[in-house]
């Protein structure tokens, strides 16, 4: 898998992989090896140097369970802050722009590891799970409803409030939570939970920080609308 994950910087050998057996044998070695977690942290960093930017990729890996297995694994290695980072970073690329993988995560069980490592990890899994929780609700209507029932909503923003000095835990919390308050449910959570100040304060401890500016400006918009 480390092999795999180097190659696959390039965009040819991408395309190599893809097209040939690469996929479904780096999802054998998840499957197969859950309980490893250097294998599983492996697996994971070369699933999402595949998928970025890359639907075809991102089609491939979920039809060979490849989603499944990065839940099992993840579920697997709770209190190990490098494998839920990259467990998560590799859910949020498949979910990207993907509305079919974002229903299957949902679906699969994908939803509840995230928030768990981002209570486990709350500076090491902030950024990477509100990234994917944010992936994950920006199109799949019903992942909203399964992260508020979940107690996403209360975790992500935790994360914001304890992790202030970190940017990125800034930006992408406020990422998931423009999609979360487009659902009415998810709205009424984060104004009871405080999170217009949470947002507010981000913003204002980062106000040359444009992701951090954009995504805060976006939250605040759909939550007060």
């Amino acid at each position: 898998c480390w092999a795999l994950k180097n190659l696959s910087l390039n965009e040819a050998n991408k395309k190599r992989i893809a097209g040939g057996r690469g996929p479904r044998l780096i999802v054998e070695a998840l499957r197969n090896y859950p309980v490893h977690a250097g294998i599983v942290e492996e697996a994971c960093g070369c699933i999402r140097k595949l998928v970025w930017g890359n639907a075809e990729n991102q089609n491939r890996i979920a039809q060979e369970g490849g989603i499944e297995a990065i839940i099992t694994g993840m579920t697997a290695h709770v209190h190990k802050a490098s494998v839920q980072q990259q467990c998560g970073l590799a859910l949020g690329d498949l979910a990207w722009s993907n509305e079919t993988n974002q229903a299957r995560i949902g679906r699969a069980g994908g939803i509840p590891p995230i928030i768990a490592g981002i209570h486990a990890h709350p500076t090491h899994s902030g950024t990477q799970g509100g990234l994917a929780l944010g992936n994950l609700a920006s199109l799949c209507v019903a992942n909203r409803k399964i992260i508020a029932s979940a107690g996403g909503v209360p975790a992500i923003l935790k994360s914001m409030k304890t992790n202030l000095q970190y940017p990125g835990v800034q930006e992408y919390g406020c990422w998931a939570l423009r999609h979360l308050a487009l659902d009415a449910e998810c709205k009424v959570i984060i104004l009871r939970e405080g999170g217009a100040g949470i947002i507010r304060q981000g913003m204002q401890e980062y106000p040359n920080r444009a992701g951090v500016q954009d995504q805060g400006n976006a939250a605040l918009k759909n939550l007060l609308s």
